[in-house]
């Protein structure tokens, strides 16, 4: 399990999993923007790294879209 210490890093490890998955599936950015309920443009965005206009809660949604599941821990 990892362990992330910012709302950036949570934020790079989501994207990080989505961009696997986008170019793991052979789909086009249409395809893929389909399957994420998003636009191409926002596709082509996350593939480019533009995180800094995705929120944490964006990212969540198209990970849940994905097919992928999400375990939070919080730790004191």
């Amino acid at each position: 399990m990892a362990t992330y210490t910012s709302v950036d890093s949570v934020r790079d490890a989501l994207a990080k999993e989505l961009c696997t998955w986008i170019r793991d599936s052979g789909l086009t950015t249409e395809e893929v923007a389909a399957k994420l309920q998003t636009s191409r443009p926002r596709v082509s965005n996350l593939l480019n790294d533009r995180l800094e206009l995705f929120s944490i809660d964006s990212l969540v949604k198209y990970c849940w879209r994905a097919g992928k599941s999400i375990e939070l821990t919080v730790l004191d």
